[in-house]
């Protein structure tokens, strides 16, 4: 089978596609393929197909096969047999990243649906429980429907042709707004001072003259007509006055200031680019380094290591860090509300490459069970994951490897901590108690469940937790509340999860029971029924 790589496809006429998946090329894709779709002017009455991947001795000038055609109507869109949605959830493989063939593992099908030989996307964490599935192959598609629909990709020279307008574009929209920066300045690299920061960049008139500054943006997500273009500028500061320096405290005032631009540069990125939106998908920890133009190092630093500067550099970033979280834009969530008075809270994290939208109909047969009960489904921002290539995905932190042994990314989960309990806190000032309130998660976000709810001042009903683990052991025990051994928690995990291990969740109930004294149900007994166990729970 011929590994393919990531195409864009267009279509000529109609809204319909069918294409193979791939290992490699589905990663980049698969991440957000509702904004994918967007892109491509689709409607969510639109749809992506998966179909099995191809081989040498396959004919790729024939059309697909009669058989799925049925699967791709908008007016049957629920036309995905259920088996084939529970194979793609919980049989995941890993993919590889170089040129080696990958293995695949059979998809399970309902009867010869869509028929023997059907491979299973290896996307750690894709969902296809949304409305659309997205899958590729380098190949011309056609559908055999009423009319035919084609679709073709674009060549190479086609596709940097469009890589060319994008920059443009890009260029265009920021020329356009009144920063006054002149569009030679887009993608200038300068190694003299770096800010980073998430989010559209400080208006020119707020900063120092002279010198250098970079702002990098994160990528913009796109959805509900925002831009999905990232951008990097290229400002000026003077850096002959930081080598006059001789006190560290004015080095730290200095790195303070620049910090606060890139913080206003935050607040800023909500304002309208054109006519359209810019919408902040994630944040980067703003990171300030000084240099002169050789490269090195202001030559007062060495004095920084003094007891005293030592003090004074722990209590800058103790008091940077707390501006920094709260500078954090709050998450975006899908609520499903309560069906009769609303006495209570169930927050839901969603796992890797996933959305709240993906857990929008368990809540809603749930509520029917529990009608009181208001679903909050946060979406996780997007980001890079190490563990999947870099590639820019939904994640609630950094996974550097699917092993979880490995160094964590300390800084993102306590971002996500962060986030959560402003979700809490917003509950709490609604009125529902805290005691009235859930927090349960998947995956990764049965991770951030447990370091949420076990770390943090309130005591909440309690935690549920579905195929997850314990993250920072090393730390916990200096970061756990005094009412954590308290905790009632729900902990369901699938023994044959191929990516978190049952036993490394077995691990880290051992570790909360011999540490703290946690008590959880169901005690690792066998339940096929783990969401009727945990609705019995309550």
């Amino acid at each position: 089978m011929a590994i393919s790589t990531p195409l864009r496809f267009v279509p000529e006429d109609g809204v319909f596609a069918l294409m193979t998946i791939d290992p490699v090329a589905s990663l980049e894709c698969l991440h957000d393929p509702e904004a994918l779709a967007m892109a491509a002017s689709l409607t969510f009455n639109d749809y992506l197909v998966f179909v099995p991947g191809t081989n040498q001795s396959r004919n790729l000038e024939a059309p697909y096969r009669e058989e799925v055609v049925h699967f791709v109507l908008p007016q049957r869109p629920n036309d995905v047999p259920e088996r084939f949605i529970d194979a793609a959830m919980s049989v995941p493989i890993h993919p590889t990243l170089d040129e080696t063939h990958p293995e695949r593992e059979p998809l399970e099908t309902l009867g010869e649906f869509p028929w023997p030989g059907c491979f299973l996307s290896p996307f750690i964490g894709a969902t296809v429980r949304t409305r659309i599935m997205l899958s590729v192959d380098p190949i011309v598609c056609e559908l055999a429907l009423s009319q035919r629909k084609r679709w073709k990709r674009y060549e190479k020279e086609d596709r940097h042709r469009q890589a060319d307008r994008e920059v443009e574009v890009a260029r265009s929209i920021w020329s356009s707004t009144d920063s006054g920066y002149e569009s030679d300045s887009f993608g200038t690299i300068t190694n003299n001072i770096n800010l980073s920061c998430g989010s559209v960049g400080a208006d020119k008139h707020s900063l120092i003259d002279g010198g250098h500054i970079e702002l990098e943006f994160a990528p913009i997500g796109l959805g509900e007509g925002e831009l999905d273009i990232p951008l990097t500028v290229t400002f000026t500061h003077d850096l002959k006055r930081m080598e006059e320096m001789s006190d560290p405290f004015e080095f730290f005032l200095e790195k303070e200031a620049l910090e606060r631009i890139g913080r206003e540069a935050l607040e800023r990125n909500k304002r309208e680019v054109g006519s359209r939106k810019i919408k902040q998908s994630r944040i980067l920890p703003l990171q300030v380094e000084f240099c002169d133009q050789s490269g090195r190092m202001p030559r007062f630093l060495p004095s920084l290591f003094s007891t005293a500067a030592v003090a004074l550099v722990a209590y800058l970033y103790l008091v940077w860090t707390s501006k920094e979280m709260a500078a954090i834009a709050p998450l975006k969530s899908l609520v499903v509300p309560a069906l009769s008075k609303h006495t209570a809270t169930v927050i839901f994290v969603h796992g890797l490459g996933d959305s709240g939208l993906g857990w929008q109909p368990v809540a809603e047969m749930l509520n029917k069970e529990l009608p009181q009960v208001k679903w909050v489904l946060p979406n996780a921002p997007t980001m890079p994951v190490t563990a999947n290539g870099g590639m820019v995905m939904p994640s609630w932190f950094d996974i550097l490897s699917f092993g979880f042994d490995s160094k964590e990314d300390r800084e993102g989960m306590l971002k996500t901590v962060y986030s959560l309990n402003q979700l809490i806190s917003a509950e709490v000032d609604a009125g529902i108690p805290a005691n009235r309130i859930v927090l349960g998660g998947f995956s990764q976000g049965a991770a951030m469940t447990l370091l949420t709810g076990l770390t943090g001042e309130r005591k909440l009903a309690g935690l549920a937790v579905l195929s997850g683990w314990l993250p920072l052991r090393a730390n916990f025990k200096s970061m756990v509340s005094d009412h954590a051994k308290s905790y009632p928690i729900f902990w369901g995990h699938g023994a044959a999860d191929p990516l978190v291990r049952h036993d490394l969740a077995v691990k880290s109930v051992d570790f909360l029971r011999e540490s703290i004294g946690l008590n959880t149900s169901p005690r690792c007994r066998r339940a096929d029924r783990a969401i009727l166990q945990l609705v019995s729970w309550r």
